[in-house]
């Protein structure tokens, strides 16, 4: 395969990150230029395709192949019970509060990477709710890596990736299966069941018709540039139901808007209540 040279790919480079961004919002940082160059390599490689400058061509008239651009690019690195003290928070406060309130609750876990994060809070509801057939739950996780997503679709996984989960929990939620001689331990269909997986570009049209609880955001944000940052949140919160909580990773926590939310934990955001005389309340 033909070495390219710095100057070539500096040029690339640029209008790279344009495409991407104009497609996903994704900021390419320039020290992400190594990591990126790598990435168009392994494409290029896999295409059979010698010069990057009609690989470059190519992506501009193939969305396909800008999607699997951004499946290489986008970290899918994550793992059961992140930042464990927000599954913790919404077994203890936010699902009794909204249990007190309805009997309908719908979570969204936007970024959810192959999966983990998604099966982490499945695990929460159940294990917080007694007569669990009177409750209504979904949970909707989405991302725009479609090859994480075809991963949390099967809800198969290495025992190691389950190391953060205790093994009363692993032998609850999990069943041991083999795949392609591969031993796996696959999500049991009960957290399966109120979990539906789809593709979603943050940057495109949103399909969803309703409200949300709950929504998790974390480690999203870091892609992004301020600006697409601060469209992102007051998209998201046209979408949270008043009394609704937001989620967002630990680094991320500067970007919440606080007179628009109360913060109630460790980067865990409460959105109030307009009442009848229009002044603002939260559930206590």
């Amino acid at each position: 395969m033909k070495t390219h040279t710095d100057d070539l790919f500096e040029t690339i480079f640029v209008h790279l990150k344009q495409i991407i961004l104009n497609y996903s919002g994704i900021f390419l940082k320039n020290e992400k230029k190594e990591k990126i160059l790598k990435k168009v390599n392994d494409r290029m490689q896999i295409l059979n395709m010698h010069n990057i400058n009609n690989y470059y061509r190519y992506l501009l008239d193939n969305k396909i192949e800008l999607q699997e651009l951004i499946n290489s690019i986008t970290n899918v690195s994550t793992y059961f019970f992140r930042e464990n003290h927000h599954f913790i928070y919404l077994k203890n406060h936010i699902l009794p509060i909204l249990l007190s309130k309805k009997n309908k609750i719908r979570i969204w876990s936007a970024g959810c990477s192959t999966g983990e994060e998604a099966y982490s809070i499945a695990m929460t509801v159940h294990e917080s709710i007694t007569h669990f057939e009177n409750i209504d739950i979904k949970i909707l996780g989405t991302d725009i890596n479609s090859k994480a997503l075809n991963i949390a679709r099967k809800g198969k996984y290495n025992e190691s990736n389950l190391n953060m989960i205790d093994k009363q929990r692993r032998k609850k939620w999990f069943i041991s299966t083999t795949a392609q001689n591969t031993n796996y331990l696959e999500a049991s269909d009960s957290l399966k069941n109120i979990i539906y997986f789809n593709y979603l570009n943050l940057f495109e049209t949103w399909p969803m018709k309703g409200l949300f609880d709950v929504i998790f955001c974390r480690n999203i944000f870091l892609y992004f540039s301020k600006e697409k940052t601060q469209y992102l949140l007051d998209k998201l919160d046209k979408y949270l139901c008043p009394g609704g909580f937001l989620i967002v990773g630990h680094a991320e926590s500067a970007f919440v808007n606080t007179l628009k939310y109360k913060r109630v934990a460790e980067t865990i955001y409460e959105k109030p209540i307009i009442n009848n005389t229009g002044t603002l309340t939260l559930i206590k």
